[in-house]
Formats: C-alpha cells, sequence, structure tokens
C-alpha cells in the first residue's frame, strides 16, 4: 500500500513536485491501463462496462494533472475504481445508477466552484454519497463547512496516510 510505504508530505497546489516525482517512480512497476479524462471523454458507462472486481467508485474532480493522476493512482493501490474528471461539465454527465461511493471535489475548479459542483450532486440525487472537499485555501474550506455539503474536508499540501484515512473512513 502507498500510504504505508510511499507517503511524501506536500501533494497538492503545486508544492509537491519532487514527492510526485517520487511517487510516480514507485508506482511506474505497477501501474495499469485504465480509462482518463486526457485519452478521450469518460463516460460511466465505460466504468460499468469494465471489470469492476475491485468495487468502490471513487469519483475525483481535480483540475492539476499530477495531483489528478496520483489520486487515481492511489485509489487504485487502495482497492478503488476510480473516475477521474478534469472539468465539473464531465461529471454532470454520470448516471446516478450505480452511484459513486465517494466524491473527492476539488473548490477552486475551471469552469465553477467545487461548492457550486457539490450542490448540483446533492440536487441531482446524490444526497447519501459521502464528498470530501479539498483545497489549498482555508477560506475555501471553511465555506465549504459552512455550506454543509461535504462530509469533510483535506487541506492541501495533504499527507497521503491522512487521505488514505478520510477515504477509507467514508468507504466503510
Amino acid at each position: 500500500r502507498l500510504a504505508g510505504r510511499y507517503a511524501p508530505r506536500g501533494i497538492g497546489n503545486g508544492g509537491g513536485k519532487r514527492a510526485l516525482a517520487r511517487c510516480f517512480a514507485a508506482l511506474k512497476h505497477c501501474r495499469r491501463e485504465t480509462l482518463s479524462p486526457t485519452t478521450r471523454p469518460l463516460v460511466w458507462d465505460d466504468v460499468c462496462q469494465m471489470e469492476t472486481g475491485m468495487g468502490t467508485r471513487v469519483v475525483v474532480v481535480e483540475d492539476e494533472p499530477g495531483v489528478r493522476d496520483l489520486l487515481g493512482d492511489i485509489l487504485e493501490m487502495e482497492g478503488c475504481d476510480p473516475l477521474c474528471f478534469e472539468h465539473p461539465s464531465l461529471v454532470r454527465n454520470i448516471p446516478q445508477d450505480p452511484p459513486p461511493d465517494l466524491f473527492l471535489i476539488d473548490l477552486m475548479l475551471p469552469e465553477m466552484s467545487g461548492i457550486e459542483l457539490a450542490a448540483e450532486l446533492r440536487k441531482r440525487g446524490y444526497g447519501r454519497t459521502p464528498m470530501v472537499a479539498m483545497s489549498a485555501s482555508s477560506r475555501l474550506l471553511d465555506a465549504a463547512r459552512a455550506a454543509d455539503l461535504f462530509q469533510d474536508t483535506l487541506a492541501k499540501p495533504f499527507d497521503v496516510r491522512e487521505m488514505v484515512g478520510t477515504i477509507h473512513r467514508y468507504l466503510r
């Protein structure tokens, strides 16, 4: 497990480039082929048709490619099926059946804020799906807590162990 062996500090907010490089080097030997929004638009049906032996589906909405890829890799190593999106508009297209098990949402996204996206997802029927907000801004994290849309928040740069612990807390 990545959290036990390769727990770089400073991931997120562009500040952990060396930590990201070390982590990517460690992951090279165990990376699997997965769908990603960089190769073609990702649709939920694609994932439902894939072999889903890993089970839990986690939707990651993060506009920074390095952080998004790293989160996807960590989630795979933790036994999840990650769906990573760069733009909130792509997340709007996922059907509700089967619903994802968890959302990890960056609060500073290109088209809309993560808080706006979470509110939209809640209105679309994801009221029971846990959502975790991620941001480097303590002001935005406070706003996310006040909006009462998220079950938890992660401050960037975050420790991988803390992030993995937060994810497992909501996937049980």
